[in-house]
């Protein structure tokens, strides 16, 4: 495992450039809009720059403050029925909301993915209310992932920290604007492409079939097609078009060039390879993790055998990121099992990808990526 090196943050510098990007170029925040931002503990260096460029865009902000060590107390204690449940004075204030920032928590992942299903399922009770309230009234928001990075989660990764929070720290200044021609070019064949044929010197061959289903397009601008197409969200950094593909098609073979790196909870794999017949995987192999992967495929159901999702990353600045490796230019990522959430119509509670650089990928036998390489 990788040493962790200490990383300090120099708020000063980043905050004001990422404040800047976020609320001007992600959200375009507007004189007299409100702004609801809501921060963690270990989120709070963030707050005062986003308060400054919201005030010097004219904009209201509102900040609702979490916890850490209240949010575990009341946990432990037994009260995370009530940590389900938004108070009537929050939904009044995300009611007059234009645009909301969640600077993501609580930061210690492994805690929280060792939480029993049903204490998970009563913390995040007001989830589905949540997203319908967003949808309602058009809100423009966003999740900023660099509160993903803490020293145990890059110890949980077995990565350095300090990489990965200088990743994150570029990523997530670069003005995405930078992307839009790609995506627009990826998302267009995603919609009205048919056949696919993802291709790799490794070996990889595997044909997948496209739907017309439309694409989620995280470019890291919602603007108002965004919104209307019911995608008002974006994570920062972003960068990715992902699309569900035809559940009954695929055949051939995938192998990633990059490890899968699930978290504490459902450990890591490398070198994965999944074989494909009639549509189905028939086959899979690991040089690392084989064991965590076949302990969630074989306890699931039959959605873990169909194809689910395909998607074409669109940042330069990705790399290593844990769980944002599919943002990497010109990376392909591949998931099986449930799609229902991105329109597909498998339903079910597994779902697990691999990831390959380099790759080849037509749409009807047009290039689309070369090498790695949008064209």
């Amino acid at each position: 495992m990788e040493l962790l090196e200490k990383m300090e943050i120099d708020y000063k510098t980043w905050g004001p450039r990422i404040a800047r990007n976020v609320l001007r170029n992600t959200l375009n925040l507007k004189k007299e809009e409100n702004l609801t931002m809501e921060v963690w503990t270990h989120g709070v260096p963030w707050i005062e720059p986003f308060v400054i460029e919201a005030r010097k865009i004219g904009a209201h902000p509102l900040v609702i403050y979490e916890s850490e060590n209240a949010f575990w107390t009341n946990v432990e204690e037994g009260r995370a029925k009530s940590l389900g449940v938004l108070g009537p004075q929050e939904w009044a204030a995300l009611r007059e909301t234009n645009a909301y920032v969640f600077f993501w928590g609580p930061s210690d992942r492994a805690r929280w993915h060792s939480l029993p299903k049903s204490t998970e399922k009563a913390i995040t009770a007001y989830e589905e209310e949540f997203f319908k309230l967003v949808k309602e009234k058009g809100i423009r928001w966003c999740r900023i992932e660099l509160e993903r990075a803490t020293e145990g989660a890059a110890k949980e990764y077995g990565i350095s920290y300090s990489s990965w929070v200088k990743e994150l720290l570029e990523a997530s200044a670069l003005n995405p604007k930078t992307m839009a021609r790609n995506a627009s070019k990826v998302a267009q064949r995603f919609k009205t492409g048919h056949n696919v044929v993802i291709t790799h010197q490794n070996g990889s061959h595997l044909e997948l079939r496209l739907k017309g289903r439309k694409p989620y397009v995280d470019d890291g601008v919602v603007d108002a097609n965004d919104v209307k197409a019911g995608f008002g969200e974006s994570t920062v950094p972003s960068g990715v078009v992902q699309v569900t593909v035809d559940e009954t098609f695929a055949t051939g073979v995938f192998k990633a060039t990059r490890p899968s790196k699930h978290g504490p909870s459902r450990g890591q794999s490398d070198g994965g390879e999944w074989t494909f017949e009639n549509g189905r995987l028939v086959k899979y192999n690991y040089k690392r993790g084989e064991s965590d992967f076949s302990k969630l495929y074989l306890k699931a159901g039959p959605e873990r055998d169909l194809p689910a999702t395909f998607s074409i990353g669109l940042n330069p600045k990705i790399h290593d990121a844990p769980l944002l490796e599919d943002q990497g230019l010109g990376v392909v990522n591949l998931y099986i099992g449930a799609n229902e959430w991105l329109g597909g119509s498998t339903k079910g509670d597994f779902s697990t990808w691999l990831t390959m650089e380099g790759a080849n990928v037509t749409v009807d036998d047009e290039l689309l990526v070369s090498s790695g390489k949008i064209v």
